[in-house]
């Protein structure tokens, strides 16, 4: 280790752990996982102008929902990787270590004192885990609009102490537009924008005219933002997808236990694996968890030595008033990650519903470590109070980051299965042709949904006009879908999204029976049973439609065998 007498500065030591911490987590599922529902905004990134392509342009006031997704794809594209999942997963990485590296930076900005309480805000931030969705790359955008949100505090700071004035409105300008970044791709961060220069007053050295200045000109984005969103509601006359989602029960007792079962469940570390139990049993995800560990524990103490040669008394652990504002704005923070979801009427799902709250509860969790040791002590038995309290929790994080990564590419495998057997029975087609594909298993289905599979055809063959339909093994419709046999002709019947073509002739349907056992067929006679295809007639030139070439290069890097070193030895 190096030796506290070195004058490391702390960015040095602390960027390599958190991108460590990220890797523990990362590394061993997502290398060859990819997005099995929300391939829209890969299908838009490959059909659209190359530019057109980081914009959103379905809703005006989330237009920079796309942002992450076309710069992975873009990355995919330069590197030779082009269809590949794994340049979404790098870039998905990146901003998860990002996130944790700016907390730091915003930490030491506010006190520069303490690199102790600032790692490790970063490091909860990293490993905070109660989000369901977490791991999981079809929430790319959710890891972007945090880390514009997280660089604007970070510049707004940085212009804050900034020794001429002049100068640090260049900082907060660039903050405003990490602002503009974040709010046109997500409104949920909306209320933790508006509070976060609030909790600066509780410092009195932020309470000069020219602080006040700087705080004002926060508002301005925001405030742009609330005026626009009024309006989009106003004219939509009730007619938006937020809308057709919203909760039903609007009394204060049943919002207040919502708002406390969230709040809970982002703090309640112990219990953030609880939806993932059956993906941790593994023995290499123990040693990566204790690892894990490890890796805190050992940057906790160096930064405690390093402290202690300057000053044992007080460069430790900060006083209780900074630790109280510390566990007061922590709570702000933390309640105020929730309106926009209370409103809905998922609010317990914890379900892309806990990401936000991940900064209000580290800086909860910090803060109450912090109470507890200067309770206990100064000096070195401060520093390990903060060292094993916090590896319990980053132990806990990585635990149930690691479940929920292996959930996610279990849920993986289950789509990419499917599709590659119909690579292998089909590997190209010519234009308009609709696939029907028949024996689906009911309880493990790989689409959820028709539009899903409709996407991941699109996928499967670039350039191509396909579309889809599924029916599982008791004959039934898989849910949205919105294509009719009428009159010799496949047409859409005006619900769900559209397809890529609305009407297609049925002398253009490829029958596949899926077979889980990697038998699966290319029919000719409909299979009896199921009513939708009653009147298609059997087909009577396969070879007009299906084309014997190699699947589509982009087809192959999508959804062909991929093995890690964990996930090999785990299904």
């Amino acid at each position: 280790m190096i030796s506290p007498r070195i004058a490391v500065p702390p960015i040095v030591i602390v960027a390599p752990a958190y991108l460590l911490l990220v890797l523990i987590m990362w590394l061993p599922f997502n290398l060859c996982s990819g997005m099995p529902y929300e391939t829209t905004f890969l299908y838009n990134s490959e059909t659209l102008p190359f530019w057109d392509g980081f914009f959103y342009q379905a809703d005006p006031l989330r237009i920079h929902t796309n942002t992450f997704y076309h710069l992975s794809y873009a990355l995919g594209e330069i590197s030779g990787m082009a269809g590949s999942f794994l340049p979404f997963q790098v870039i998905y990485a990146i901003l998860w270590w990002a996130r944790g590296l700016l907390a730091f930076l915003i930490a030491r900005c506010l006190l520069p004192e303490y690199p102790v309480m600032s790692f490790s805000a970063g490091s909860f931030i990293i490993v905070h885990a109660s989000d369901g969705a977490l791991q999981w790359v079809g929430q790319l955008n959710q890891f972007g609009f945090l880390f514009w949100m997280m660089l604007a505090f970070y510049l707004f700071l940085e212009g804050l102490h900034c020794s001429k004035e002049r100068a640090g409105w260049y900082f907060i300008g660039a903050a405003s537009v990490c602002q503009y970044m974040s709010l046109w791709s997500y409104e949920s961060q909306l209320f933790v924008i508006l509070v976060a220069p609030a909790c600066l007053l509780a410092m009195p050295h932020y309470r000069s005219a020219r602080h006040w200045r700087a705080i004002s000109a926060w508002y301005l984005v925001p405030v742009v933002y609330i005026g626009l969103t009024i309006n989009k509601y106003m004219e939509a006359g009730g007619q938006t997808y937020q809308e057709s989602i919203l909760r039903t029960d609007w009394s204060v007792a049943s919002l207040l236990g919502d708002l406390l079962f969230n709040m809970s469940a982002s703090l309640q570390f112990w219990q953030w694996d609880d939806s993932v139990q059956v993906y941790l049993a593994d023995q290499r995800q123990t040693a990566l968890v204790f690892l894990a560990g490890a890796i805190y524990g050992v940057v906790v103490w160096y930064l405690a030595l390093v402290a202690a040669r300057k000053d044992v008394r007080t460069s430790m652990i900060p006083d209780a008033y900074i630790l109280g504002v510390a566990l007061g704005a922590g709570l702000l923070f933390l309640a105020a990650s929730f309106p926009a979801y209370l409103i809905l009427n998922s609010a317990r799902s914890l379900w892309r519903t806990q990401f936000l709250s991940g900064i209000g509860a580290a800086l909860v969790l910090v803060a109450a470590m912090g109470l507890v040791a200067r309770a206990v002590g100064q000096g070195r038995k401060s520093a390990f109070v903060m060292a094993l309290l916090g590896v319990l929790v980053v132990s806990y994080g990585a635990h149930a980051a690691l479940g929920k990564s292996r959930f996610h590419r279990f849920i993986w495998e289950r789509h990419r299965v499917v599709m590659n057997e119909i690579l292998d029975v089909i590997p190209t087609v010519r234009r308009d042709t609709l696939f029907v594909l028949t024996n689906v298993p009911k309880d493990a289905d790989p689409f959820r949904h028709n539009m899903w599979f409709d996407f991941a055809l699109r996928l499967a063959y670039p350039g191509k006009e396909v579309a889809g339909v599924y029916f599982y093994e008791d004959h039934s419709a898989g849910p949205g879908n919105n294509m009719r046999l009428e009159g010799g002709k496949w047409v859409w019947d005006g619900t769900q999204m559209p397809p890529k073509v609305r009407e297609i002739e049925a002398r253009n349907t490829l029958l596949i029976r899926y077979d889980a056992k990697g038998q699966s067929q290319l029919l000719k006679i409909p299979p009896p049973g199921i009513a939708a295809l009653s009147t298609l007639q059997p087909a009577a030139d396969l070879e007009r439609t299906v084309i014997a070439h190699t699947p589509s290069p982009r087809a192959l890097r999508r959804y062909r065998p991929c093995t890690d070193w964990i996930f090999a030895g785990a299904r």
